[in-house]
């Protein structure tokens, strides 16, 4: 759950202007906002943050043209607007999975709290959660209801999970890439960089023994979904092997 009281404030604000009735909307939000969006220009960020002159404008790239993402930039830059105020912000590299990662600027984090928050509220999220572990199925029905990606859902769910046993893991290739796991406090030296399984090689869900020995004891399931080309994300649920 968030606990960082200036985005819990602006997700707020955000929600009384306009109430989520159907789904967290950031065009109509900015539309009540009076903040003119433009998306048909090629820019060197991902996305513009501008207010002057009681002008305000957001700029996402025209490159950029996955719904759920665009969606993502825009409420980004929304939560600029709310809680940091500056004339202008410019960002890179925007995307829906960079909450989960220390981010080098805390307003940019503060922002991609705020967006994944706003887009995925926990409270409504955590209301259709299973009171068991967590599958794959699961989390294709919160991107289907909420119209985000597939790995912003899956990041979200671990994150609220009822049993906190699970781990999601992205791999490129059998490099990782990033994960995210409800196992509270689990270090990242016990989370194995490259992929200890051929994941072309194996059944989309099963149970092993011995493979992720390093985060968990006794039998895992293991459930796996190609996202795209090389990129594969891996769910995992059992016994934790410590108490962190």
């Amino acid at each position: 759950m968030i606990n960082n009281p200036s985005v819990l404030h602006a997700v707020e604000i955000a929600n009384s202007i306009v109430p989520n009735e159907d789904l967290p909307d950031p065009y109509k939000l900015c539309a009540e906002l009076q903040i003119d969006l433009v998306t048909n220009k090629s820019l060197k960020k991902d996305g513009y943050l501008v207010c002057c002159n009681g002008n305000k404008m957001i700029f996402v790239s025209a490159t950029i043209t996955n719904k759920s993402r665009k969606k993502f930039v825009i409420s980004h830059e929304i939560g600029h607007f709310f809680m940091h105020g500056e004339s202008l912000y410019g960002c890179t590299n925007v995307s829906d999975i960079s909450n989960i990662t220390i981010n080098s600027s805390r307003q940019e984090h503060e922002a991609n709290l705020f967006a994944s928050e706003f887009l995925l509220p926990s409270l409504s999220v955590k209301n259709i959660l299973p009171n068991r572990d967590l599958c794959i199925d699961d989390i294709k029905m919160i991107a289907h209801i909420f119209k985000m990606s597939f790995t912003s859902c899956a990041i979200k769910a671990v994150a609220l999970s009822n049993t906190e046993e699970e781990t999601v893991l992205y791999y490129e290739g059998r490099i990782l890439k990033w994960y995210a796991s409800a196992i509270r406090g689990l270090k990242k030296v016990f989370v194995p960089n490259r992929c200890p399984i051929n994941l072309m090689a194996q059944q989309p869900v099963c149970c092993c023994t011995g493979v992720w020995e390093s985060m968990y004891t006794g039998t895992v399931r293991q459930e796996i979904i190609n996202i795209y080309g090389n990129q594969w994300l891996v769910l995992l649920s059992g016994t934790p092997k410590y108490h962190y």
